[in-house]
């Protein structure tokens, strides 16, 4: 069934081709002069169509490298990763250095600090007092 079909098809072309041919070669000078520059109008104008303006794209890609280069100014400087090792000598000389944080350690009279007065007076402030 499908061949009759493709059969009948392959006629119809065949005829349709054979009248167009004949139709050309009857045309005088002049109008097939004006088709074939009609036709070529038309085929460049469908190559422009499909070419790559970069003009229309030019606005665009500004104003993106614009704003690469100022993230790429404006961005904060990377800050350093801290030195491997016991972090706690540090702050032990930033204590020794602090003259306000050893009058803490020392009493009024020279000598040390009482830390259980300090534990005492938390427990009393928090409610856990055994009084």
């Amino acid at each position: 069934m499908n061949n009759e079909g493709d059969n009948a098809g392959d006629g119809f072309e065949q005829r349709a081709g054979a009248a167009l041919r004949d139709s050309v070669g009857q045309l005088d000078a002049r109008t097939r002069s004006r088709l074939t520059g009609a036709r070529h109008a038309a085929l460049e104008q469908a190559r422009a169509a499909t070419r790559f303006h970069w003009r229309s794209w030019a606005p665009a890609g500004a104003l993106a490298l614009a704003l690469l280069v100022t993230l790429l100014y404006l961005r904060p400087p990377a800050v350093p990763a801290p030195p491997p090792g016991p972090v706690a000598a540090l702050d032990d000389l930033e204590l020794l250095g602090d003259a306000e944080a050893l009058e803490l350690n020392v009493g009024p009279n020279g000598d040390t600090a009482d830390y259980d007065f300090y534990e005492w007076a938390a427990a009393v402030a928090s409610g856990r007092s055994g009084i």
